[in-house]
């Protein structure tokens, strides 16, 4: 069991209980039913994410609104963290900078000039935190974090709305999944930035996904992928590595009717990606990050000296 909660343009944030049976055959029932609907906000719901036992709600009314959905209840409070919770990234529109801080310090490690990107919208770890993203609408940068170099761009076909990182699989290979405008869905390798798999999902424009991790006692290291649509709908995919085919669109394991213009959307109870044991001992005290910092600058002045303006 597991449950999905949705914003909407109609200030809404709604549940829904998951249920899932295993047939003789290991054939798979998924079913679901409303487990609240909570109109706390008075402006649209645009954006939506959840943790070990909270689910928040950010609004345009310019609150948030915690949910405890083990209790049933409603509480009252985005950079992007790294898989190791020691680094965090922020941009900036108006200075043009993407800024990595060390959150055990509080303090700014590195700061990158993004003016000619001012259009990015996401910035996005890889659960194993040795890549990030900056994207905007219409084009992918993929980083090293090592070199905070770009190692990788590539256009998108058509706008995207929503992009995020699939849990990491058997073969620990990074990949992120993309909506666009088109109601299409496409999973990236990186740090490569080759096109995996695209396949029509919804009616109108995908506004939101959420990856997860099956339940072991369903499926052993399985991913499933949760769409929102303008289309009114939320469905359950299973993009698992053993599904995947250039030449049929994966399984579409549950449809929800929602009757609402969805904005965003989550899954609860959080699913944590498998982490490689490298992750956790990631060296992000001062000194190492301003060595790199510092050797960046020398090389990045060597080279200037060798090509004078």
């Amino acid at each position: 069991m597991f449950k999905i909660v949705v914003g909407c343009y109609e200030q809404l944030v709604i549940g829904y209980t998951v249920n899932i049976k295993k047939g003789e055959d290991e054939d798979l029932t998924l079913t679901y039913e409303t487990s609240f609907t909570d109109h706390a906000q008075t402006g649209c719901i645009k954006c939506l994410t959840s943790g070990k036992s909270y689910v928040a709600a950010g609004s345009t009314d310019e609150t948030i609104c915690l949910y405890d959905l083990n209790e049933g209840k409603e509480l009252w409070i985005l950079t992007a963290v790294h898989p190791s919770g020691k680094l965090g990234m922020s941009v900036s529109p108006k200075d043009g900078t993407l800024r990595t801080w060390n959150l055990l310090t509080s303090r700014s490690v590195y700061v990158k000039n993004i003016k000619k990107e001012s259009q990015i919208e996401f910035i996005r770890w890889s659960p194993d935190g040795k890549y990030y993203i900056s994207a905007s609408p219409k084009q992918l940068n993929i980083f090293e974090l090592e070199n905070a170099e770009c190692v990788c761009e590539c256009d998108f076909d058509i706008p995207v709305l929503t992009i995020e990182f699939l849990p990491l699989n058997q073969t620990q290979m990074n990949r992120i999944v993309v909506g666009d405008n088109g109601g299409n869905i496409s999973l990236y390798e990186i740090p490569s930035g080759k096109k995996l798999l695209s396949y029509k999902a919804h009616e109108n424009r995908v506004k939101c996904v959420s990856p997860m991790v099956t339940p072991e006692d369903i499926i052993l290291n399985g991913t499933w992928l949760v769409t929102a649509s303008s289309d009114e709908c939320v469905k359950v995919w299973d993009v698992s590595n053993s599904e995947l085919d250039q030449e049929k669109t994966p399984n579409c394991l549950l449809t929800i009717p929602t009757g609402a213009r969805l904005t965003c959307v989550t899954v609860w109870p959080k699913t944590e990606p498998r982490l490689p044991a490298s992750t956790e001992s990631l060296d992000t005290s001062e000194s190492a990050t301003e060595k790199k910092t510092a050797k960046r600058r020398r090389k990045r002045k060597n080279s200037a000296k060798r090509n004078p303006s």
